[in-house]
């Protein structure tokens, strides 16, 4: 930098001459060219909207430094930026099963590409968040390389839990539909619940009345392996007892223990939640999750969301004992020595069994649809059947011999019952005929 001034001839009143001087100015033109480069940064990361942000380099070893970190960054994270930095900076508090995602990111990112991900990481409370990153790369032009990352940070952690309750339950109201037994479905149920929760301990346990005992189904544990344990005294036989949600931490465990209410059975928790699972009103199991190490492991959005997926398997339970008991009398009805023949209101035949077939002589498609007046012999006048008909239509049951008539001419008597069918709300839908053959007699 030079500095000069002009020498004066006052009668000519002409410049003569100048004194200058020079000063080395290089340290302050790098400084400024810097803030210029540091300006540039914090255009980039104007343009970049969250909550927190942040600027690392990689030093002549390739480690990664942390220059400084803006906003709100202790609210999301739990953690001012030392204790961040002793406990292990990013990589220490990136969830597990997330890593590759955050490899793929820093790949795209040592080819000079932005990059926009979710990934999830650990509170300083032990929690489980979410978070959106948007990172733009600080790039050595001459060397052609990766020398920094800028990022900014949201916490999404709300919006993606409820995004992925919704997922949940929707996913696991089609495996209720789709699965064929109960194992594999507590299995995906366990899957899909590890979206939101850690399932490492997790089990589903159902109350056999006879022995006093619960036993586990599906049985996920770090610490133990108890496959049955009495009911009597243990949390999950309180649930089953209480018929209620239970929230419960390590404090409050052993409290209910020092005053003889509980019984330990296995490794202590730090938190356990359970609920109770029905089968036609009655508490017939209990589904678990807990943790041995944090505390803090359910939120209140994942407390509700293990309710609702307890109430589904409720509804599945239920379901599978109608279809279970639907099986059983369809089975009966099929294995019957007598006919049962059901028809619609209008009298129009919807299934035969094959006893029915056998004694009449007509399948179930030459009969299907047909009027049970087919097998009529003549035998019987009007006044007959109009006072069966006026019987079942004002909702009582007929009994009666009649005398019909098989497909191939044959005459024979049977002893019939024919009960009307309603509906819960007292319309009538079906009769049922239930018919022995009793020619010989």
């Amino acid at each position: 930098e030079t500095f000069g001034s002009p020498v004066w001839d006052k009668k000519t009143n002409k410049i003569i001459g100048i004194n200058g001087a020079v000063r080395d100015i290089t340290k302050e033109k790098e400084i400024s060219l810097a803030l210029e480069k540091s300006e540039e940064k914090y255009k980039t990361i104007s343009n970049l909207t969250s909550d927190y942000l942040s600027e690392v380099t990689y030093n002549n070893n390739g480690k990664v430094v942390t220059n400084w970190i803006a906003g709100s960054f202790k609210k999301i994270t739990g953690y001012t930026i030392e204790e961040y930095k002793e406990a292990g900076d990013w990589l220490a508090h990136v969830y597990p099963d997330d890593m590759a995602m955050y490899k793929n990111a820093l790949a795209k990112l040592k080819k000079n590409k932005k990059v926009n991900y979710q990934i999830r990481f650990h509170h300083k409370n032990g929690s489980v968040h979410w978070l959106n990153k948007s990172c733009s790369p600080i790039w050595d032009r001459i060397n052609n390389r990766l020398t920094g990352i800028i990022g900014a940070n949201s916490d999404i952690t709300d919006e993606k839990q409820a995004q992925l309750v919704q997922e949940i339950q929707y996913n696991v109201a089609n495996a209720i539909v789709r699965e064929k037994n109960k194992h594999s479905l507590f299995k995906y149920l366990r899957n899909e619940l590890s979206k939101i929760l850690n399932t490492t301990n997790f089990y589903i346990a159902f109350y056999d009345e006879i022995t006093g005992l619960l036993k586990a189904d599906v049985d996920s544990d770090e610490k133990d392996e108890i496959s049955s344990w009495p009911k009597e005294k243990s949390i999950s036989g309180y649930v089953i007892q209480t018929r209620k949600k239970l929230h419960i931490y390590k404090e409050e465990i052993l409290k209910l223990k020092e005053e003889g209410k509980l019984e330990l059975v296995g490794t202590l928790p730090e938190v356990w939640l359970g609920v109770p699972l029905f089968e036609r009103e009655k508490t017939v199991g209990v589904m678990v999750i807990q943790s041995y190490s944090n505390k803090n492991a359910f939120n209140r959005k994942s407390i509700e969301l293990f309710e609702v997926i307890g109430n589904q398997i409720s509804l599945y339970l239920e379901r599978d004992k109608v279809k279970e008991d639907a099986q059983r009398l369809s089975r009966a009805i099929v294995q019957s020595p007598v006919s049962v023949v059901i028809t619609n209101p209008d009298g129009e035949i919807e299934y035969v069994n094959p006893r029915f077939e056998k004694v009449s002589g007509y399948t179930f498609e030459e009969i299907f649809g047909q009027n049970p007046r087919i097998l009529k012999s003549n035998e019987h006048d009007e006044l007959f059947y109009k006072n069966l008909w006026d019987t079942i239509l004002s909702g009582k049951d007929w009994k009666g011999e009649i005398r019909n008539q098989k497909k191939n001419g044959e005459l024979y008597w049977e002893n019939v019952i024919i009960s009307p069918i309603q509906n819960e709300s007292g319309i009538l839908t079906h009769f049922v005929s239930i018919k022995e053959d009793v020619t010989e007699r």
